[in-house]
Order: structure tokens, then sequence, then C-alpha cells
């Protein structure tokens, strides 16, 4: 959550298992903005690649009457102590892990393009971070045995107070 906004976004830590070396990333969806406006946050960003939230974005994307528009689904890699502050605080929702091999980060990779390929737009009430964060993460889980620990997973999914609905699309990426 940043400034009373919330924006789910995933964030991945892979590891080494003969060196114990780690890496951190994230993914999440936000809105594709207009040039300008992309512009104005990378001013404001500095060399940080991370955006506003969508509810964050210009007035028009808070219209309930919002034409789709193009999805933009990002990976970063991260430093966690100047990354994560754009986005501080957070909470951890739930926690995924998996066996050595079980998941390998070509499959990581495969699958968050599966899911943009689903639904290549942003859609304000459906198909927006809170959808993406939970079908990469559900789709993952099914799909290679990954061990949930839930934190406060029962908080997910909330925009200006209002609960937004998800789509059930694992399935359906699984079959992509």
């Amino acid at each position: 959550m940043k400034d009373g906004k919330q924006h789910e976004f995933l964030k991945v830590t892979v590891k080494h298992v003969a060196t114990g070396a780690e890496a951190t990333f994230l993914a999440d969806r936000d809105a594709q903005t207009s040039p300008e406006d992309r512009q104005l946050q990378h001013s404001r960003l500095g060399s940080q690649m991370y955006s506003r939230s969508a509810s964050d974005l210009t007035p028009s994307l808070s219209s309930s009457s919002m034409p789709n528009v193009p999805a933009r689904d990002r990976v970063h890699m991260c430093n966690i102590k100047t990354d994560l502050a754009w986005f501080s605080p957070y909470i951890v929702l739930a926690t995924l892990s998996f066996l050595p091999h079980s998941f390998p980060l070509v499959d990581l990779a495969i699958l968050l393009k599966a899911v943009h390929r689903h639904a290549p737009d942003y859609t304000l009430k459906q198909h927006q971070c809170y959808w993406f964060a939970h079908a990469v993460f559900f789709t993952a889980k099914n799909l290679f045995g990954g061990v949930q620990t839930s934190n406060e997973i029962d908080s997910r999914g909330k925009w200006r107070r209002l609960v937004i609905r998800k789509e059930e699309s694992e399935e359906a990426i699984q079959k992509e």
C-alpha cells in the first residue's frame, strides 16, 4: 500500500542450490499509460523501475466506465532495500515455496507470458494487479506443487475498500 492505495505484486526469490546465491525480482501489472505519463513517472522515480499503482493514475482510470487499455505486466530485478521501499509499507499476503528444481525459472517466465496472453488488457474491475498476482500465484501452485503459507490472504484484493472479485483463470491459463 502506498499513500492509502493498494497494489498487489509478486516478490520472487530464487536461490542457487549449489552456492546459495539469491536473486529477488518483482512481477506486477498496471495499466499502460500515455508517453507523457511514463515520462512523468520516470522523472519522479529516478532509476527505480516502478510506477505508481493503478489507482494512482489519471482520474479516467478510476472511472467504472473506463475502456480497456493495454496491461503493462513487468518483471524487475530487485534491490530489497531501495526498490521495495517504493511499495512500503506492504504486507505479505501469502508465501509459496517449491522444492529445488520443481519450478524452473524458465517455467515462471512462460507462466507470466501465458497470464499476459490470457488477459492482455487492463480492466479495473477484472484484470488488474489483484487478478494478475492471484492468477500467477495459484497457477504456479497448481502446476508445480508449491506449498502455500498464508499470512494475510484474506486481506487481498481490495481497492478503495471495495472487494475486487477474482476471475477463476488458473485452468484456462494452464491450457495455454
